[in-house]
This record gives structure tokens, C-alpha cells and sequence, in this order.
């Protein structure tokens, strides 16, 4: 049975005027999708980790660490009061994250509709080339808990943290499941510069982007 991919590409062939693949062509080509080529890659001599946390501060993203995970509401209401937020917060639906005591804090699952100013959503991993964070959506970590919220509270175990943006991709591959219908790079807070080349924070997203690395993975 032709798969969709194959289907695709035969259209586009087609399209073209072209024949169909032959045999080693598309042994050439799963190979290719296999062992895809990397071109040049940044040079730096610090740990990923510092690399990482350079580059998110850079873009204006604050970070927090912890050495386990049963502290995260303790610092999470810590952020909160800095920022005179309410204590309510609306997370992904993580069973490590649920069985936490999350005393003072009223704490919801689900879709985020834009009415919870604070979000919780655990990172698949981080960039050290740039600071990046990588979050795939899913049934329990809808993409709306990532955008909708002014405060944007992000889960990152600092074993995580791949040197490149390439290194995303083979990991991904690699794992069991298939990939996430969605797959969100975000490398800071909201921001644009549309209205006259002045920073905007906020303009599509949240304006601020807390990251808590921990220690310990979860």
C-alpha cells in the first residue's frame, strides 16, 4: 500500500513530468531521510548548560533552578508574589506535575482559553546553540498552554539541554511514539518589531518566559 508520503511525492512527480523512483533511488532517499546531512554548526568551548542559560537571557527569558521537583510550587509562588501575580495557574495534565502539593496555589488542567495569566508546561528539551525551548503538543499539553498566557512557566530536567538544533530532530526520531502534530521552538518571551522597529513584548504570545531547570529530571 502506497504511504502518504509516497502518494505525495508521486504527485509531485508527475506534476513534473517525471517517472516513478526507481529502487535505489528510493533507497537513496530513505538513507538520505535516515542520515540527513549537517552543514556548519557553531563553535564554543562552555558546557551546553551555560551556553543555554547565556543564550535565554539573552533573549530576555528568566531562569530559576531546582535540585527536585517537589520544590516547584515553593518557587513557582515565589515567582507569583515577585510579579504580584494571583495564585492560580493553569499547567499541563502531567501526573508528575498533579501529584505535587501545590498548597496555595488553585491549579487547573486542560485548555487554556486566555483568562489564566500564569501557565506550567514541561520542555521536551532545550537548545544550547540558542536558548531555545522545545515543546511538543499533545492530548495532556495542549499548544495553547504555551501562547495564551501572560506568564509562561516552563519545566526544563537540565539533562535535557542538546547542543544543537539538529540534535532535536535526532532525538525525536528516535523515540517510540510518533511525532507530536505540533512541535513549538520558542526562544524567549512574545516579541515584535513591526510598529515602528520599537521591541514590542507580548505581541503573540506571552511577555515573559520563566525557565525552572531541574536537577533531577521529572
Amino acid at each position: 500500500m502506497t504511504n502518504p508520503r509516497e502518494a505525495l511525492f508521486s504527485r509531485i512527480r508527475n506534476a513534473l513530468q517525471r517517472g516513478e523512483l526507481s529502487t535505489n533511488e528510493k533507497e537513496a532517499l530513505d538513507e538520505r531521510m535516515r542520515r540527513p546531512a549537517i552543514h556548519s554548526q557553531p563553535k564554543w568551548e562552555s558546557p551546553n548548560l551555560d551556553r543555554f542559560v547565556d543564550r535565554l537571557v539573552a533573549a530576555e527569558a528568566t531562569v530559576a533552578s531546582i535540585d527536585r521537583v517537589h520544590t516547584l510550587p515553593e518557587t513557582i509562588t515565589q515567582y507569583m508574589q515577585q510579579h504580584k501575580l494571583p495564585s492560580e495557574l493553569i499547567m499541563a495534565d502531567d501526573a508528575e506535575l498533579r501529584q505535587l502539593s501545590w498548597k496555595g496555589i488553585t491549579t487547573y488542567c486542560g485548555l487554556n482559553d486566555g483568562r489564566h495569566p500564569v501557565s506550567l508546561t514541561p520542555a521536551y528539551c532545550g537548545i544550547a546553540e540558542t536558548g531555545t525551548l522545545v515543546l511538543l503538543s499533545s492530548a495532556s499539553s495542549p499548544t495553547t498552554l504555551n501562547f495564551l498566557s501572560d506568564h509562561h512557566i516552563v519545566l526544563l530536567p537540565k539533562q535535557h539541554i542538546v547542543r544543537y538544533i539538529e540534535d532535536v530532530w535526532k532525538r525525536l526520531r528516535n523515540e517510540p511514539q510518533a511525532l507530536p502534530r505540533t512541535v513549538n521552538f520558542i526562544t524567549g518571551p512574545s516579541r515584535t518589531a513591526d510598529i515602528e522597529q520599537t521591541i514590542q513584548l507580548g505581541a503573540h504570545g506571552p511577555r515573559h518566559l520563566h525557565v525552572i531547570l531541574l536537577n533531577d529530571g521529572i
